[in-house]
């Protein structure tokens, strides 16, 4: 009698599975990746998805602009690689790579893309032969999320008296990063997440922290803004080979 349940909750257990996103990528031997000779061409994160959750004013708290938590992006992604690969010292601003960010969005193995494979293929050969690369890392995209939430109260509020429930902070990114051959293989490719709370007195010490984008280290403070170690924490994962 309990077998029609049974296989009830088998399926749901297989949909549920087949249904999550797949995370990580690789077609190349660790130690190819892990080969610390090699020098590695980064393009730039140009852009970012930026979201806001706020229950508890009229609009919500927004610390820093998107171009901010890029640059961020770019300083801590650059400061990772160097301690894997020798990085070329581009100037991610310079006409060269002005033509290149088409690339991060044209074709992956991890989301639905509309690129053709072949082509991006073709960019990334000539790429790594103009500048000499052994490696190409393609930032695919980069969100970030902050949520500021207080629970409803008890009854929907109708005997919580004057007590107001504390407010949950949550700072949340995605980075999915891309590591391709200067043959035009895809290597690696792995979508990494981080999440960060915020210290309780983190209004009344941030600003005693210097937030410079450009400075990679800066992330690793207490009161660092909590989406920027988030943001560092997703870019770290992405880099972590299984």
């Amino acid at each position: 009698m309990y077998r029609p349940l049974f296989i009830v909750l088998i399926t749901l257990v297989l949909l549920s599975c087949s249904s999550q996103q797949k995370m990580f990528y690789y077609a190349a031997d660790s130690s190819v990746l892990n080969d610390r000779t090699q020098t590695v061409l980064c393009l730039p994160v140009r852009s970012i998805q930026s979201r806001y959750v706020d229950n508890t004013a009229i609009k919500p708290e927004i610390e820093f602009s998107d171009s901010f938590y890029i640059e961020a992006a770019n300083s801590l992604l650059l400061f990772e690689l160097t301690h894997l690969y020798k990085v070329s010292g581009l100037d991610s601003d310079s006409a060269a790579m002005k033509p290149l960010p088409e690339i991060k969005d044209s074709w992956s193995n991890l989301v639905k893309s509309e690129g053709s494979k072949e082509e991006i293929s073709e960019l990334i050969r000539s790429t790594a032969e103009q500048f000499n690369a052994d490696l190409i890392v393609i930032p695919y995209s980069c969100s970030i999320k902050h949520s500021a939430v207080r629970p409803g109260g008890w009854r929907d509020g109708k005997f919580s008296g004057s007590y107001d429930r504390p407010v949950s902070y949550t700072a949340t990114a995605q980075f999915h990063l891309q590591i391709w051959s200067k043959d035009g293989n895809l290597l690696f490719e792995k979508i990494g997440k981080g999440s960060n709370g915020r210290p309780v007195f983190y209004p009344l010490f941030k600003n005693k922290v210097k937030t410079d984008a450009k400075n990679p280290e800066f992330a690793h403070k207490i009161f660092a803004p909590p989406l920027v170690k988030a943001l560092n924490e997703a870019i770290r994962s992405s880099l972590k080979i299984q």
